[in-house]
């Protein structure tokens, strides 16, 4: 739990030139809670964005930190590194395109270097607007030296002031039960 604590300090604190912060809350169909906290800055061209996600059932946590720098217009390079509870931190380095597309953004990024020399992943995250208040977000991450899929496409529904309705399907293959439907409500700040 300490470094839970820890860890969302930091969150809170490097969003100090933030440009969003949100925390979300979840009931997972195979049946736990999930509280997710995130936060994104920008410093002219890095970027920073991080989340703590925590699982009731199993009692777990994760959590998720990604600089990016912008070389070139949409080019850039990523350093993401993931702690799943229980296990050793892992670090990722590699090349992603962000690309517009209708009013929101695509990003596709290949990490070829990973800290425990074993694999790649390819990661692919977007938020696209549908209408005015509903939206696509989400990722999908290919790890290959798993042979796994880890995602959480959803779909969001903006709702009155800051707080919006989500629903997203989970994988997860490296989880006996792999596949996952939840429920929530997401409040958003700046």
């Amino acid at each position: 739990m300490k470094k839970i604590i820890v860890v969302l300090i930091l969150v809170l604190f490097l969003s100090g030139s933030s440009v969003g912060q949100s925390v979300s809350v979840y009931y997972d169909s195979r049946g736990y809670v999930t509280t997710y906290i995130e936060a994104a800055s920008q410093f002219k061209r890095l970027n920073y964005f991080g989340f703590v996600d925590y699982h009731t059932r199993p009692n777990r946590y994760f959590t998720r930190h990604i600089l990016r720098c912008e070389l070139f217009k949409g080019l850039g390079v990523h350093a993401k590194y993931d702690l799943p509870y229980g296990f050793h931190g892992l670090g990722r380095f590699g090349i992603g395109y962000h690309i517009p597309v209708h009013k929101g953004w695509v990003q596709v990024i290949g990490y070829g270097l990973e800290t425990d020399h074993r694999g790649a992943q390819l990661a692919i995250v977007w938020s696209i607007p549908i209408t005015k208040r509903i939206q696509s977000e989400g990722f999908l991450d290919r790890n290959w030296n798993q042979n796994v899929w880890i995602g959480e496409p959803q779909i969001v529904r903006q709702l009155k002031g800051p707080w919006a309705a989500l629903i997203e399907v989970r994988i997860n293959q490296l989880e006996r039960r792999a596949y996952g439907i939840a429920m929530g409500l997401r409040w958003k700040g700046r």
